[in-house]
């Protein structure tokens, strides 16, 4: 967003964002990368060996030659189709992958390692908590509060009163059950656990 200041106001224009960085740093995390991330490529560069290095006339030599090459690539390159809001998908590397589990929360280890993805399913919250309090180390358990579990539960996981009037969390189990490929998952609307259409 930039603006321009006027005797009475500012004027204000949207600009598209086409900047790119890149990041530099000797410890993976120096740039932290959240699950789900998909604006971050982390890749991994490691020390050169002794006789490896490169003086950097040589160096400035080399890459001269290869940039025919390198912008012959660039230029007839066919790129993906875009699968969704990005218009090519997002280069998933095993340093990413890493960066990511390093940066999970104690609740996204514990649904990620120890729970079970399944659409029309529905776990009482009381036998989620309490697997989940056991999976806590001593100094976590004063962190995690009933509040704070239900805040930090990513969105396809709803919750709400199921029968009995207990508190129930949708689509995610504590052991591995079959479900049909055709299964809907559940939302949580109008007070009541329905089949999102």
């Amino acid at each position: 967003m930039a603006a321009w200041k006027t005797a009475a106001n500012y004027i204000s224009y949207t600009q598209p964002n086409t900047t790119h960085w890149v990041q530099c740093a000797n410890r993976r995390e120096n740039c932290p990368v959240f699950p789900g991330d998909t604006r971050i490529t982390v890749v991994n560069v490691p020390d050169l060996l002794p006789d490896q290095e490169i003086a950097k006339e040589k160096l400035i030599v080399l890459l001269t030659e290869e940039a025919p090459h390198f912008m012959y690539t660039l230029m007839n390159i066919d790129l993906p189709e875009p699968s969704g809001r990005l218009r090519i998908p997002i280069v998933v590397t095993d340093s990413k992958v890493r960066s990511e589990e390093d940066n999970r929360t104690s609740l996204e280890e514990f649904i990620g390692d120890c729970c079970y993805e399944a659409p029309g399913v529905l776990t009482l919250f009381k036998d989620f908590f309490d697997a989940f309090y056991e999976s806590l180390t001593a100094n976590e358990k004063s962190e995690w509060t009933k509040a704070k579990v239900l805040k930090g539960l990513p969105s396809r996981f709803p919750t709400g009163l199921a029968e009995g009037n207990k508190k129930a969390i949708a689509n995610i189990s504590l052991e591995k059950v079959t479900v049909s490929p055709d299964t809907k998952p559940l939302i949580y609307a109008n007070d009541q656990f329905i089949t999102k259409e």
